[in-house]
């Protein structure tokens, strides 16, 4: 015989399952029709967030860029020779030997001149963006899951290059036995 004591008992229950990411990212070109240079990562690299992970080729996004910012040097130009045009046209038109109507067409021309910088301005800026978006990057850090991207390809816009694991955080996802429910616990 033995004395009763008081001692905890420890149940188990079986579970199976399997591991998910917490969240995967698929990374990829915002910019398409560019050839890939050189791919910085693999499979199981850990990256930060902002980290160069891929490098399109830039001589395309350099030549665009550049021939923006020709284009802007050039409206620049046409919109100063508007202006005095309309300048000069104003002074002579109070003495009566130009008419109403070439003054409202040459302030007309000073518009649409000023509207053209404005819209190169704008064109020099997307160029600008398309040559910052010729690098990608992590959008968050954790480790690289997958690599379907290889240098000297043509990267297409929004295609999958890569996928990460974010902060590489995993979920189990685990089964248990209908009547083995009641005894789990956090």
């Amino acid at each position: 015989t033995v004395q009763v004591t008081y001692s905890q008992i420890v149940r188990t229950v079986p579970a199976t399952g399997s591991m998910f990411p917490w969240q995967e990212v698929i990374v990829g070109a915002e910019v398409g029709g560019y050839r890939v240079a050189a791919v910085l990562v693999d499979v199981g690299t850990r990256v930060q967030k902002g980290q160069a992970l891929v490098q399109l080729s830039e001589d395309m996004l350099q030549a665009e860029l550049a021939s923006r910012q020709a284009a802007l040097r050039s409206a620049e130009a046409a919109e100063l020779n508007a202006n005095a045009a309309l300048r000069r046209a104003e002074q002579v038109a109070t003495s009566g030997a130009l008419s109403l109507a070439d003054v409202d067409r040459l302030k007309a021309e000073a518009v649409a001149a000023h509207a053209r910088v404005e819209t190169a301005r704008v064109d020099l800026h997307t160029a600008e963006l398309r040559l910052r978006y010729g690098t990608v990057v992590a959008p968050d850090s954790g480790t690289i899951t997958s690599r379907t991207v290889s240098a000297g390809q043509i990267a297409q816009a929004g295609q999958e290059m890569l996928r990460l694991l974010r902060q590489d955080r995993v979920e189990w996802r685990a089964e248990v036995p209908e009547p083995q429910l009641s005894r789990v616990k956090v």
